[in-house]
């Protein structure tokens, strides 16, 4: 009697040394991306300290130019600048636009960025920085309490801000 041959099946799925390969080339991969990945964001950190610090030396040249008080907020990650209409005057009345023409002048798309003012000496700061005609920076609008300030921001360099000088660095 002749025994037919019995018909062997193929194995469906990956070998083992497949799956290892696979893995390996993957652990290879993630290692170099995931620096690049977090590279990009202290790079936008410090896109955004960039921007914070353009928008406050504009709001001072602003300021000295037009001789007129602009008030530079800081509304969590976003700075934004208003100027008084007139001279003199008690508020910063007309928003100031950025030179892309958007009322937020800078603004951090990190979402775990903070931004933080602390004080190293004078005044308290309140929210909003008064830049004078005369360049001097404070925190009221009648231009009586300066000091000096430092916005801390993370992933960034801090800003340095002295208010006697209209200096920001």
């Amino acid at each position: 009697m002749n025994k037919a041959p019995i018909a062997r099946q193929q194995a469906r799925g990956f070998t083992m040394v497949e799956l290892i390969v696979t893995l390996l080339i993957v652990a290879a991969l993630a290692a170099t991306a995931v620096p690049v990945l977090t590279g990009g964001i202290g790079m936008r950190d410090q896109a955004w300290r960039d921007g914070a610090l353009s928008a406050l030396r504009h709001a001072r040249n602003i300021a000295t130019s037009h001789r007129r008080v602009v008030c530079a907020s800081f509304n969590g990650n976003a700075i934004t600048l208003t100027m008084a209409k007139r001279n003199p005057a008690t508020a910063c009345d007309a928003p100031l636009a950025s030179p892309d023409g958007k009322a937020v002048f800078a603004s951090s798309n990190n979402s775990e960025a903070t931004t933080a003012v602390t004080l190293v000496s004078g005044s308290a700061f309140a929210g909003t920085f008064h830049f004078q005609p005369d360049s001097r920076i404070t925190t009221d609008f009648a231009g009586t309490a300066t000091g000096q300030w430092r916005v801390v921001l993370t992933g960034a360099d801090d800003i340095a801000i002295d208010g006697v000088t209209g200096h920001v660095r």
